[in-house]
């Protein structure tokens, strides 16, 4: 079990597709891919077990919390799956979301879950239940407070501060013509802060932000 955590828990890199022609070194030595290290990951056989009768959908997303307990959230049916470090399973729960993406656990141990097909983000208590939704289910837009629209475009993934802080990566599709690729910043109660970024080419712009499928 501690091969398989170390080997879920290391971090995604949250990816920006950007046009790199550009920025193609002149050395053609760099060009030359470096030999990396061998890892020693093995992959754990049964890893989890579940109950006779339940099944659990494609993995979108996994996070530990504080306890060493593992939470899986899922695609096509029930959401979240929790397990304990020896990978028993211990509950699950929470309906079937749009499209699943992204998740994470705060230091509260608290879940936030990114549905990037219903274009929102949720958080739970640790219980199982829902504390707040950022954007509106089923409705892409811009996050305008000005305008009084509060919508997201397509987000897949969170960061969280160290003071709780949660940081909102958007715009999945790759191409200028959908989604709107940029971070948008809230206090861990919601309240929006700032964004940044945007679908483009110029600079700080991307064109698409992604940490999975």
């Amino acid at each position: 079990m501690r091969r398989m955590k170390r080997f879920l828990a290391v971090p995604v890199l949250l990816l920006c597709t950007v046009v790199i022609d550009a920025q193609r070194p002149s050395d053609p030595a760099l060009l030359v891919p470096e030999t990396a290290p061998q890892l020693d990951y093995v992959p754990v056989a049964q890893a989890v077990t579940l109950p006779a009768g339940t099944t659990m959908g494609a993995t979108a997303a996994v996070a530990f919390d504080a306890r060493g307990h593992l939470y899986v959230l899922a695609r096509g049916g029930t959401s979240f799956f929790e397990f304990d470090p020896a990978g028993t399973y211990v509950r699950s729960f929470g309906e079937p979301m749009v499209r699943a993406h992204g998740l994470r656990i705060d230091r509260e141990g608290n879940l936030w879950a990114t549905d990037v097909g219903a274009h929102t983000v949720m958080k739970f208590t640790p219980r199982g239940e829902l504390l707040l939704t950022l954007g509106v289910k089923g409705q892409a837009g811009a996050w305008d407070e000005a305008a009084g629209e509060r919508k997201l475009n397509q987000p897949n993934d969170i960061a969280i501060a160290a003071n709780g802080d949660i940081f909102v990566a958007q715009g999945h599709t790759p191409g200028l013509a959908r989604g709107d690729a940029r971070v948008l910043k809230f206090v861990k109660d919601g309240r929006f802060i700032q964004s940044w970024g945007g679908k483009g080419q110029g600079p700080g712009q991307c064109g698409a932000q992604t940490t999975g499928s």
